[in-house]
């Protein structure tokens, strides 16, 4: 029973340390910088960054706080920024990846028994991206919406 749970239970705390190297080395800074600077909608600056913190990290959470506290200084600046759309965005942005450093993943394929690779790829990370895809495209029809 400890060895199913040490996969989910490691990767929170290592992306956690990592998250906050990314923030106080300025890494981060130079990512929200660069993918400002692309004059891109406002909502997929925080999408994006999320979704490359994801990847790197592996921890959901972990890369919607990074880039909340990275984002939030460069999108107020911003007029005419909705700061709860942004938010929204990043926690969409946050589940474009779900590899296997991420303990949700862990949880999953476990739960429901996903054994095998291809089924792993195909059934979750494939939906996973879709899914996050989809939603950020709801949101962004909000967004203009209201």
């Amino acid at each position: 029973m400890l060895r199913a749970a040490v996969p989910s239970s490691s990767s929170p705390a290592q992306a956690a340390h990592f998250g906050n190297i990314i923030k106080s080395s300025g890494i981060g800074d130079v990512i929200a910088n660069g993918l400002a600077s692309a004059n891109m909608p406002i909502l997929l600056l925080p999408f994006l960054m999320a979704a490359i913190l994801k990847l790197v990290l592996g921890s959901g959470t972990v890369a919607m706080t990074t880039t909340a506290t990275i984002c939030a200084p460069i999108l107020m600046q911003i007029p005419g920024a909705n700061m709860m759309y942004c938010a929204y965005a990043a926690c969409i942005g946050s589940q474009v990846f779900s590899l296997h450093n991420d303990s949700f993943f862990w949880v999953l394929t476990r739960t429901f028994k996903f054994d095998k690779l291809d089924v792993q790829i195909l059934g979750y990370e494939g939906m996973q991206f879709i899914w996050s895809w989809v939603g950020f495209g709801l949101l962004c029809i909000v967004n203009a919406v209201f």
